[in-house]
């Protein structure tokens, strides 16, 4: 594929699927060394989580340090899985982030059940990282139904490996409870992983202040769209200086309830004539944000879940073929998504939109 021709190790690289992440990920794991570090949202017992797992395996065996992070709510999380005590008796290193309360049964577990890891980061001898919207889920890639979500990824070898390896250890002492609080993430403004109250913040405050300072163009692509009004009103004054907006979302979602909330969350927006559109081919999980020359990727969503509960991590990019190509990518996907018509969109009320309405009191958890 034409990514795999640019050098052996660019500083960035971008993949627009699943298969094609996961092709040099198992391609870069091979050329492993000394140590893995994995932190997933998602892990599955399918297909491609056996395969990772079995690559996982023949690191250990080659005296390779494996250490991964796995989100309570994620498949490969409850401790009586075979695979889990398989992995660590073979010298493997595994921690659940935020157990669910009903496998290990605290009160600070059910207070903070909305608590979760939502990074899909892996790292490989400090030096190589791969991360993005892309689980370990079967489902985003073609081995399920022959159709892959539409996705988006990085693989990254600049100086910011460091800052993402800290976040993994961050992560690690915060699991194992050796510490309440993070303490070895600091803001970052390429690599932003919002691990406290303090850091989410600063990253909501510092985008909103780059859609503020727009000058040409706010270019969204996002599968949970239900930003707060401070972010909405944003986006309505930017349009005012004429600014260029066009926002991505999903006709279909891995969440059948979500383009409900979606619809309410930007018909706001379609009454300032903000410019809208649903992706057509498949399932949308790409996040990404072009704000004129800014452009960032990762695992944040626009919605309650990433801006209150869930510790994400995005890569802002730095090398100009990158930004060209997510530029390229996005007018790609435009061409395969459909503007949202206002009278048609703001007429629709029924079943659908009362679903959507009470769902959307419930955005908070969502």
């Amino acid at each position: 594929m034409h990514y795999f021709m640019i050098m052996d190790h660019p500083k960035e690289v971008l993949f627009h699927s699943a298969d094609s992440f996961y092709e040099r990920l198992f391609q870069e794991l091979d050329k492993a060394k000394i140590s893995v570090f994995i932190e997933a949202h998602y892990f599955d017992d399918k297909t491609l989580g056996k395969k990772v797992f079995k690559k996982l395996i023949e690191l250990l065996k080659k005296n390779i340090k494996v250490f991964i992070i796995v989100d309570g709510l994620s498949p490969m999380s409850p401790p009586i899985l075979f695979w889990k005590k398989y992995f660590i008796q073979n010298g493997g290193n595994i921690s659940v982030f935020n157990p669910r309360p009903w496998v290990e049964l605290s009160f600070k577990n059910l207070f903070k059940i909305n608590h979760r890891t939502h990074k899909k980061t892996f790292i490989i001898d400090d030096k190589v990282a791969f991360l993005g919207s892309i689980n370990i889920d079967t489902r985003q890639t073609t081995m399920k139904h022959g159709q892959d979500w539409h996705e988006i990824g990085v693989m990254t070898t600049n100086k910011e490996v460091k800052t993402i390896v800290d976040g993994f250890w961050d992560a690690w002492l915060y699991t194992n409870k050796y510490i309440k609080k993070s303490k070895l993430v600091k803001f970052n403004p390429y690599i932003r992983i919002n691990h406290h109250r303090s850091l989410r913040k600063k990253y909501f405050n510092d985008l909103i202040s780059k859609i503020n300072q727009a000058e040409e163009k706010v270019w969204i692509m996002n599968p949970y769209f239900v930003p707060d009004r401070r972010f909405l009103n944003a986006l309505i004054k930017a349009k005012k200086r004429n600014i260029d907006i066009k926002i991505i979302v999903p006709q279909k979602s891995d969440y059948n309830f979500f383009p409900f909330i979606n619809y309410l969350s930007y018909k706001k927006l379609i009454r300032h004539e903000i410019e809208i559109y649903e992706f057509l081919p498949r399932i949308l999980h790409a996040k990404l944000l072009i704000i004129d020359d800014w452009k960032m990727i990762g695992s944040s969503n626009l919605n309650s879940r990433t801006q209150k509960h869930d510790w994400e991590i995005d890569i802002v990019l730095e090398e100009k073929s990158s930004k060209q190509e997510l530029r390229k990518r996005f007018l790609q996907d435009l061409n395969q998504s459909k503007l949202i018509g206002q009278k048609k969109k703001l007429s629709s009320f029924g079943l659908e939109a009362f679903y959507g309405s009470v769902l959307y009191l419930l955005r908070y958890w969502l």
